[in-house]
């Protein structure tokens, strides 16, 4: 049996898949809410957006991308699970490597569409010099006039 609490454990190309944690009144605390492309500098991707509590307690929605996806393996042999015996995979699909290029800002304006169906226009952005601090601070400044 593999011990998956050990810190000596090597995790490199393995994960763990979880039931979403329900509340105390039986609310999961997770859930899907919408669904759609994003074309990522020429890239069209699957996203989802997923309502969900951040640490502060305000409701988010997470912007989650399609890696890829599982489905039954009909080789599979769920019945052996508390055997020693081994066993082929209970599903099987294909993942993406995604490359991470860095953190963009994304906005998002509620819409509706000529047919009436609501939806969320998203845009996403490089982070420019606007967004980055107006002033360099040195040792020996004064931190009298910091703007926050």
């Amino acid at each position: 049996m593999t011990n998956y609490t050990s810190k000596s454990f090597d995790n490199t190309n393995k994960g763990i898949l979880w039931n979403i944690p329900v509340s105390a009144d039986g609310q999961k605390e997770m859930a899907l809410i919408k669904q759609g492309k994003l074309n990522f500098e020429g890239e069209q991707r699957r996203i989802y957006g997923v309502s969900r509590k951040n640490k502060d307690g305000e409701i988010i929605m997470s912007i989650l991308c399609e890696i890829g996806t599982l489905k039954i393996n009909p080789e599979g042999k769920p019945n052996l699970v508390a055997t020693d015996e081994a066993r082929p995979p209970d599903s099987k699909g294909v993942v993406q490597n995604l490359e991470l290029k860095g953190s963009y800002k994304i906005s998002s304006w509620k819409k509706t569409s000529e047919g009436g169906n609501k939806f969320s226009n998203l845009q996403i952005q490089k982070f420019d010099d606007e967004d980055k601090p107006s002033q360099q601070y040195n040792e020996g400044d004064s931190f009298d006039e910091i703007p926050i």
